[in-house]
């Protein structure tokens, strides 16, 4: 139960580092796929002006924490938390009697679901 449940929220770590990446280094290409989205959200280049009151007149800070403000921080900050709860539930069973390549394996198979997700 846990395992699968890991191999999730690994591959939803990868995906959101992906789509993260490909915002930040290949802007036009995502909003030629994506052209309903809303740059001020999604592009990186103008989005980081959502943390502040009304930019350029007023630069104080609004009370949204930073990673809802826009994609970028958003995507990041989902992405490490996915990595590390699934990360913390593959390995809710060392110590359990099973032998070390069981939990290698399933950490291989982790890394792999990552990597899927990071991909597609």
């Amino acid at each position: 139960m846990f395992t699968a449940f890991a191999f999730v929220l690994l591959f939803v770590a990868g995906a959101s580092w992906g789509v993260h990446e490909k915002i930040n280094h290949h802007w036009s290409q995502f909003a030629a796929r994506f052209p309903r989205l809303n740059p001020q959200f999604w592009n990186p280049a103008i989005s980081w002006t959502n943390k502040y009151r009304a930019w350029p007149d007023d630069k104080r800070r609004t009370w949204v924490p930073v990673f809802f403000t826009d994609a970028k921080h958003l995507l990041a900050s989902g992405s490490q938390l996915a990595l590390f709860a699934g990360g913390m539930l593959l390995n809710i069973g060392i110590g359990d009697g099973r032998p070390f390549w069981y939990h290698l394996l399933f950490s291989v198979l982790g890394f792999v679901s990552y990597t899927v997700g990071n991909y597609i």
